[in-house]
């Protein structure tokens, strides 16, 4: 089942053309797996375009949650997608939007890295400050606490 709800539909041309993907699992009486398309309005706020519920996160699925939604979020060079490193979202993009782009997620990224380097190693030796992009000094263990 994929849900596009109209006003969704009418105010995808008044926001940034950066579409965040995820999947999460379903529990309780109902199983199976809730696909999310959203992205972020003029005021920094989530801007809910598109859902679906599936029976599992696999290629088939991500690959027909990206059809729906290619159906009202157009393919183009100023298309850019946000996701975790699952590996269905990584095939299914492509394939249905062969122009945009695709990035991975920081706070994915940043739970992958805490998850299994934390324990078995220590930052504050490993990590000082790092010049990121914007040319401000970040202080890498706040990245991942």
């Amino acid at each position: 089942m994929f849900v596009a709800l109209g006003a969704s539909v009418r105010g995808l041309s008044y926001v940034r053309r950066v579409v965040v993907v995820d999947g999460t699992d379903l529990f309780g009486k109902y199983l199976g797996c809730l696909l999310t398309a959203s992205c972020q309005d003029a005021n920094f706020q989530i801007f809910p375009i598109a859902f679906a519920i599936v029976d599992s996160e696999t290629d088939e699925s991500w690959r027909w949650f990206m059809q729906q939604l290619s159906e009202i979020v157009n393919d183009g060079q100023d298309l850019t997608f946000v996701s975790d490193r699952n590996s269905s979202i990584l095939k299914s993009i492509p394939e249905v939007y062969p122009k945009a782009h695709h990035g991975f997620c920081l706070v994915h990224i940043r739970r992958n890295v805490k998850a299994k380097y934390l324990k078995k190693v220590d930052f504050h030796h490993l990590c000082g400050e790092q010049e990121v992009c914007t040319g401000r000094k970040i202080s890498m263990m706040s990245m991942i606490e």
